[in-house]
């Protein structure tokens, strides 16, 4: 029994096809890939803490609960603000028209004076993927986009390899799972953009729906909430962990034994739920995904506050411009073939 994973629907996706692959009828496997990543951007977009300052400041104080409740956060940790201060925009950052997907000129001038800004993210963010092409086609400002990572962990390690990014774009719990470099020190949580469900898939023996042997991927938002134990680690777990790298949770999932239960997520749920028909798939009880922007610490300072928060209102226009005309994010990330291409390698997408 599989839950939670929808289909994009018959009428967009023939329209999509026509207008992407020339294609006006059959979903051929090509056609079938390009609803999987538009499933999965429709998810990101569903998630949105974006939409509303009041909406963003309360997702900021969630992140961080979830990040102190995982144990993740250290005291006086550099990342984040102070224990006591609140989350808050700037005040005219709460009255812009960013939240209907408009920036102002006068944050666009400031961004285009600035020049290229390099920013870090992984491919299966795919709402960031079309709203960063907004930002550079519709609002014209200058970007350099690293895109080629599959996860979050991979990010990380180019950071610790010594890629220097002014901004990024990670799960949380990838960032603070992350041993205490100072690489990955070196950044600020800026904004929460996004929050998901995560998964308990378990393959029940033939006595109990109860899994016995849990597996996660090490450094992944899957070992966050095991360290959580939220309640329904608590209640289905009865034996010691199973951790394997974040490369193998895939094929972990498609090869899930009797007894077995996997931490996972989307698109892995459903990209190949239905090669696995037989696994049940249950919400997360308690934990939610959250993914953020931080900026370097250099964009942290007196003398670039203005421009830190000229690209953040650019950047949560684009966001919102994408989130409110969905076919047009759908086609801005079906007509980038090497960006489709960089998807469909990253979550394995064969679609049965």
């Amino acid at each position: 029994m599989l839950a939670g994973a929808g289909i994009l629907s018959g009428a967009l996706a023939g329209r999509l096809s026509k207008e992407v692959f020339g294609q006006s009828g059959y979903l051929s496997k090509r056609i079938q890939e390009a609803a999987a990543l538009a499933n999965k951007l429709d998810a990101d977009f569903a998630g949105s803490v974006l939409h509303s300052p009041q909406a963003l400041c309360s997702a900021y104080e969630d992140t961080i609960l979830q990040l102190r409740a995982a144990k993740l956060l250290a005291t006086n940790d550099p990342r984040i603000k102070s224990r006591n201060a609140p989350y808050s925009l700037f005040p005219y950052l709460e009255k812009s028209f960013c939240w209907q997907g408009e920036p102002s000129p006068h944050a666009i001038e400031i961004c285009k004076r600035h020049g290229l800004f390099r920013v870090s993210t992984a491919v299966i963010h795919t709402a960031w993927m079309a709203a960063f092409q907004i930002a550079i086609n519709d609002f014209g400002v200058m970007l350099e986009v690293e895109s080629d990572y599959a996860h979050g962990i991979a990010q990380v390690d180019a950071l610790n390899a010594g890629e220097e990014f002014d901004f990024l774009i990670i799960a949380d719990a990838n960032m603070f799972m992350a041993a205490a470099k100072p690489t990955v020190q070196s950044y600020r949580l800026l904004m929460p953009c996004f929050m998901q469900t995560q998964y308990i898939v378990t393959n029940p023996t033939m006595y109990s729906y109860d899994a016995r042997r849990l597996w996660f991927a090490n450094a992944s938002t899957g070992e966050a909430q095991f360290k959580m134990k939220t309640p329904d680690i608590k209640q289905y777990i009865r034996e010691k962990p199973n951790t394997l790298e974040i490369s193998d949770v895939q094929n972990k999932f498609l090869e899930l034994d009797r007894g077995e239960a996997i931490i996972s997520w989307e698109p892995i749920i459903s990209v190949h739920g239905n090669n696995r028909p037989d696994l049940i798939v249950t919400p997360s009880n308690g934990y939610k995904v959250t993914t953020s922007m931080y900026c370097n610490k250099s964009f942290n300072s007196p003398s670039t506050m203005q421009i830190r928060s000229a690209l953040q209102e650019v950047l949560i226009a684009a966001w919102n411009k994408a989130r409110l005309e969905p076919l047009t994010a759908h086609l801005r990330m079906l007509q980038n073939s090497e960006l489709r291409k960089e998807y469909v390698s990253s979550v394995g997408t064969e679609i049965s």
